[in-house]
């Protein structure tokens, strides 16, 4: 049968809105409407998770804001959604069908999901849910689609799965772009539109956040004396560290060409201290055991091994968002205390 003419227009229709669109939820918005408009869910919610480079967004149609509120407080997380999918019915590729069932484990659960691999089990239930698992490149696991009230009653099937499939694709392929702009191409860490957009976030919210703030020492000697492919080793080497220590629920960027803050939520001058440390002992680890091999490679000559300026150094500062303190004044704290280092 192929895709309708009527899905077609409502996709190009969407991408039109996307184009439109001045930030990223009226863009995720523009997607929902587009899958309301197929005529085959009257409720459409795209979701990205908090703990992303994004932060956490939604677009949505056909849901109420009081619906929308309740899911903004009971908001998951990538590994709930990961775990729902792996219980549910696949209807392609990271798209699932979720019965009300699923949940619960007991001997009709297990029933009814027999019954769901042998396509016996088509009528949908208020509590049912179609959920599509949105990937980046980058990222990984970002976010979702869900899908909620079918027009026909029924769980979607065949060419209906192929449609949303391309609406699904469509906001995939906006996340990849999104976070694209957000990576730093050199080291893979985040870039200073992350951190921008990230120190504003932690202002609007007024909560407790950690930073780190770390520069390399003497990035303007090393270029000149032993040359821009050697600082370039060292910059790569010192985003290896940071991505090792970077706590899940923490982001790290790099910025300004040779620094990098490290954003964490919640107060944990614990933890902060412990990573600053990390950090510092694997610098070391570098100087001793990589130093001599890069140097050999870049064609530099061994009496580099006696100089101090082929080694790597870091000074790091840290700080915790005191109360009332803008988050632009927490990250000075951090580099004002690593600059006295």
């Amino acid at each position: 049968m192929g895709i309708p003419r009527e899905a077609i227009s409502a996709l190009i229709a969407a991408q039109t809105r996307v184009n439109e669109s001045e930030d990223l939820p009226q863009k995720l918005t523009a997607i929902a409407e587009g899958i309301v408009d197929c005529h085959i869910f009257r409720r459409a919610l795209v979701t990205v998770y908090s703990d992303t480079p994004l932060g956490s967004l939604r677009g949505a149609c056909g849901i109420s804001d009081e619906d929308l509120a309740w899911v903004a407080e009971h908001a998951h997380d990538a590994q709930y959604y990961r775990s729902l999918s792996s219980k549910g019915e696949p209807l392609a590729k990271d798209v699932y069908f979720i019965s009300h069932h699923i949940l619960a484990q007991d001997d009709l659960s297990q029933f009814l999901q027999s019954r769901m691999k042998e396509n016996e089990f088509t009528d949908w239930h208020p509590d049912d849910m179609f959920l599509a698992l949105l990937h980046t490149s980058t990222a990984g696991h970002i976010g979702n689609v869900s899908c909620d009230d079918p027009v026909s009653g029924k769980v979607p099937r065949g060419d209906e799965v192929q449609v949303l499939g391309l609406f699904v694709n469509e906001v995939a392929n906006i996340l990849e772009t999104e976070v694209a702009k957000r990576t730093d191409g050199f080291t893979g860490l985040a870039n200073e539109v992350w951190m921008a957009e990230a120190l504003e976030r932690e202002q609007r919210s007024g909560r407790p956040f950690s930073l780190l703030y770390g520069t390399l020492q003497d990035g303007d000697v090393v270029n000149e004396r032993l040359g821009r492919a050697y600082r370039d080793r060292l910059i790569k080497a010192t985003a290896r560290i940071f991505k090792r220590v970077t706590p899940r629920n923490a982001w790290c960027a790099r910025v300004n060409g040779s620094e990098f803050v490290m954003v964490m939520r919640g107060e944990d001058p614990g933890r902060l201290e412990q990573i600053r440390e990390y950090v510092m002992k694997s610098l070391d680890t570098w100087n001793e055991a990589e130093r001599a091999g890069v140097l050999s490679e870049l064609g530099l000559s061994p009496v580099f091994l006696n100089d101090p300026g082929s080694l790597m150094r870091m000074r790091i500062g840290t700080a915790t968002r005191r109360e009332d303190e803008g988050a632009y004044e927490t990250l000075m704290r951090a580099e004002k205390v690593a600059r006295k280092g």
